[in-house]
């Protein structure tokens, strides 16, 4: 059974503000011829790149520069053929065997250098990045939460009786500066003292 495969064109060539879509549709197995016809007049062609974006990453198929000699992707070099050079009329890629992964958007990037000039105008297709967005995890509090031991509310044992006011129960230890107990943690709160009687 084969799959069909969507493979689209894409040529941008910015001096004429030109652009070229193509879209194909083509079955596995089969070839997609893409080809690409730099623009003479402007100046020299110094870089040629052929990109495929699929549904999961982009990749460089082809990279071509003046004294960089040719790149092919390691992928498709068996199934990659290339035909002209940079100093060509008319640039001619094939896709040979045409794989489900092969399915995407083609796109060509032309590098032109101004004569006598070491200027460079690169030409190419914007780039459209698509991410998931993570939700930022909340801030970690800065303070710590300061919590307080409650005391047992039962009759200490050594007082038979029940004291008739509640302050007198549980007041703060900085209620009465007198009274001191030695505190591991200075920064916790204060703690709840007993009325001996």
């Amino acid at each position: 059974m084969k799959m069909s495969l969507a493979c689209i064109l894409l040529f941008i060539q910015l001096f004429e503000a030109y652009a070229e879509l193509i879209f194909r549709q083509l079955t596995e197995s089969q070839s997609l011829e893409l080809s690409c016809s730099p623009q003479q007049e402007h100046s020299t062609l110094t870089g040629l790149h052929l990109y495929h974006r699929g549904a999961q990453s982009q990749t460089t198929l082809l990279s071509m520069a003046e004294g960089g000699g040719l790149k092919v992707d390691t992928g498709h070099r068996g199934r990659l053929q290339l035909g002209g050079g940079l100093d060509s009329v008319r640039v001619n890629v094939t896709l040979n065997l045409l794989q489900r992964s092969d399915s995407g958007l083609y796109t060509w990037e032309l590098s032109y250098g101004v004569e006598n000039s070491s200027d460079r105008i690169f030409i190419g297709a914007p780039k459209v990045k698509a991410r998931h967005r993570h939700r930022p995890q909340p801030p970690v509090p800065i303070y710590e939460e300061m919590t307080r031991k409650e005391q047992s509310m039962g009759v200490p044992q050594n007082n038979p009786e029940a004291p008739s006011h509640l302050e007198e129960v549980n007041f703060p230890v900085y209620a009465n500066p007198n009274i001191r107990q030695p505190q591991d943690n200075y920064y916790a709160c204060p703690r709840q003292l007993a009325l001996r009687a």
